[in-house]
């Protein structure tokens, strides 16, 4: 059965709270807007985020209190504050109930996370942390696992 892309209102999306999430995490590290985007780029194989997606964001974390902003040459660096630490660590306490959650999406699609390697990604994801290193290296594995099995299936 050959597949197209998804239809248009199928398509892949990252919930925006996650991906606010998801910046306060990267911005434990002070970051310019281009570099979050990269960064976001090499860890998700099926999302690459618009200017017009992550500075929104970037502008409701700052009015929430969550992120500073501060001119550095021609870029504006982007930091996580204190407020914005302690949401990530609450956020971080639920880990486990999202997990549940997407296997049991996975469940009602008809598919085991265990044979999706859901679960298993979720926990190497944990074991690999945030050294940069290994999140290439990760990226660059996934990218060619990707490829490989699209190949294995259009044979």
């Amino acid at each position: 059965m050959e597949r197209g892309p998804l239809p248009e209102k199928m398509s892949f999306s990252i919930p925006r709270g996650f991906m606010e999430m998801h910046i306060l995490r990267i911005l434990q590290q002070p970051h310019h807007g281009y570099e979050i985007i990269k960064h976001i780029e090499q860890e998700c194989a099926y999302w690459k985020p618009s200017p017009g997606s992550v500075y929104p964001i970037l502008g409701k974390l700052k009015k929430a209190g969550l992120i500073t902003e501060k001119a550095k040459g021609r870029k504006n660096v982007y930091t996580i504050t204190r407020a914005g630490k302690e949401k990530l660590k609450r956020f971080n306490s639920y880990k486990d109930e999202i997990k549940e959650k997407m296997t049991a999406l996975f469940r009602m699609m008809g598919e085991d996370a265990r044979i999706t390697g859901f679960d298993k990604g979720l926990w190497l994801s944990e074991k690999i942390g945030k050294d940069p290193a290994k999140l290439k290296k990760a990226a660059g594995l996934r990218k060619k696992f990707m490829q490989d099995l699209e190949a294995l299936a259009e044979e």
